[in-house]
C-alpha cells in the first residue's frame, strides 16, 4: 500500500511539470490502477486488523488470569457489580482498591453465596479436597462488610451485599465508568478441575447482546437475592 502511494505521488508531481513516464494515452489507466490497487490495500488492511482482534479477544478468552485492565477499569468505574460463590481471591486482590471507592461514593453492589445455605454443600463437591467452603465465604462477608464501613454515611447505602442460596455458574465483575463504556470480566466455575479457570472480558461495544445478557442475569440474580444481616 505505502509503495502505490508513494508511487501515486511521484506520478502526481511528474505530472504538474508535463512529464509522463507513459504515452498520454496510458497514463489515466496507470492512475486508475494505482488508486485500485491503494484501494485494495485498504480493504485488505481492515480485514487484518479485524481478523487480529478477533483472534486477541478468543486467545484472552483462555487466559489463567485477568489482564491489568481490570485494575484500571475498577478503578474509573463509578458503578462495580460483583457476584460470585465465594469470592476469595477477588476482594483479597482488590480490598483496597474496593474501600477507595467507596469512600468515594462510588455504588458497589455485592452478591455472594449464603454461608448457612443449601447451596454450600454443592460448592464443596466443586473440589477435589476438603474446603471450609462457609469459612471462605464468612471472610468474604467481613471484607465486604468492612468496605461498606469505609463509605461516607451520606453514601453508604449505596454499597449493598446480598446473599444467595444458588450456586452460581461463574464469577463475574461489571464496570460502568461516568465516561466510556462499561466493561465485564467473567470466570467460569469448573468441577474438580481448577488448574484452568476460563476467563474473557469485553466492553459492551465489542459484544452488546453478550454484556447485556449478564447485566440481566446480575440483575435478576440481585433481585433474588436477601440482605446481608451481620
Amino acid at each position: 500500500m505505502i509503495l502505490c502511494a508513494i508511487a501515486a505521488m511521484i506520478l502526481g508531481v511528474l505530472g504538474l511539470f508535463d512529464f509522463s513516464p507513459f504515452p498520454s494515452a496510458d497514463y489515466g489507466k496507470v492512475i486508475l490502477l494505482l488508486i485500485g490497487g491503494i484501494t485494495i490495500a485498504l480493504a485488505s488492511i481492515q480485514i487484518s486488523v479485524r481478523q487480529i482482534k478477533k483472534s486477541q479477544h478468543s486467545t484472552a478468552s483462555w487466559q489463567r488470569r485477568f489482564p491489568d485492565t481490570l485494575a484500571e477499569d475498577m478503578k474509573r468505574a463509578q458503578k462495580i457489580d460483583i457476584y460470585g460463590l465465594e469470592l476469595s481471591s477477588t476482594l483479597s486482590e482488590f480490598k483496597v482498591l474496593l474501600e477507595r471507592k467507596a469512600k468515594k461514593g462510588a455504588e458497589i453492589r455485592f452478591i455472594i453465596a449464603a454461608p448457612d445455605g443449601n447451596v454450600i454443600e454443592m460448592i464443596k463437591m466443586k473440589y477435589k479436597t476438603e474446603v471450609k467452603t462457609a469459612a471462605r465465604i464468612i471472610d468474604s462477608l467481613e471484607i465486604m462488610r468492612r468496605i461498606k464501613s469505609m463509605a461516607p454515611a451520606r453514601t453508604r447505602a449505596k454499597v449493598v451485599i446480598k446473599v444467595l442460596d444458588y450456586l452460581l455458574p461463574r464469577k463475574a465483575i461489571i464496570l460502568s465508568p461516568r465516561i466510556g463504556e462499561p466493561s465485564i470480566y467473567l470466570q467460569t466455575y469448573t468441577f474438580r478441575w481448577s488448574t484452568l479457570k476460563p476467563k474473557e472480558w469485553f466492553c459492551r461495544g465489542d459484544a452488546p447482546e453478550q454484556f447485556d445478557f449478564y447485566q440481566t442475569e446480575f440483575q435478576e440474580l440481585f433481585e433474588a437475592a436477601e440482605e446481608d444481616q451481620p
